[in-house]
């Protein structure tokens, strides 16, 4: 996948993401108790899911180095993925996955998707599984972690947690 196309996706991810202030700049924004990422959110990116990059974007956007956020958050954080597969809109759906939720949160996804053993570290078994479901039926693996994703993302019903509606 070429950079144009990577950062096209980035961008895509970005407006879909972002929170911004009336100056169209990166903010940080504070998640309610019940939403289930943690304390904030720079992007879609979640303090509880990914705290190291989301408190570097924080500090970042605080110092106000909007730009400097923007689009080297996604390639940069996502870079441990672009090669788990070479399929555009699977590679794509990593490439988010991976952003919001880390690279062992979106390992974790693609095993569950693959009905594998889940313990967070894509090797080689895990690899070429992946491969081999990318290559062989791309829309079944698509909706499988899809799925996979809301499962890891909503492991059990909660009282406080909203099940539809904005965010979700």
């Amino acid at each position: 996948m070429d950079n144009t196309l990577l950062n096209t996706i980035a961008q895509f991810t970005l407006d879909c993401e972002a929170r911004r202030d009336r100056r169209g700049r990166l903010t940080v924004y504070l998640l309610h108790t019940g939403d289930g990422g943690g304390l904030f959110e720079v992007a879609g990116i979640c303090e509880r899911y990914d705290h190291d990059v989301a408190w570097h974007l924080r500090g970042l956007v605080n110092q106000g180095s909007h730009a400097q956020a923007e689009l080297a958050y996604y390639l940069e954080n996502t870079n441990a993925v672009r090669d788990w597969c070479a399929v555009p809109v699977l590679r794509a759906f990593l490439r988010v996955t991976a952003s919001h939720r880390g690279v062992t949160g979106c390992a974790r996804i693609v095993q569950m998707a693959l009905g594998m053993a889940v313990d967070g570290a894509l090797g080689p078994v895990s690899r070429r599984t992946l491969k081999e479901a990318a290559t062989a039926r791309p829309g079944e693996l698509l909706t499988a972690l899809r799925t996979a994703c809301e499962q890891y993302e909503r492991p059990r019903p909660s009282v406080h947690a909203p099940s539809s509606g904005r965010g979700w």
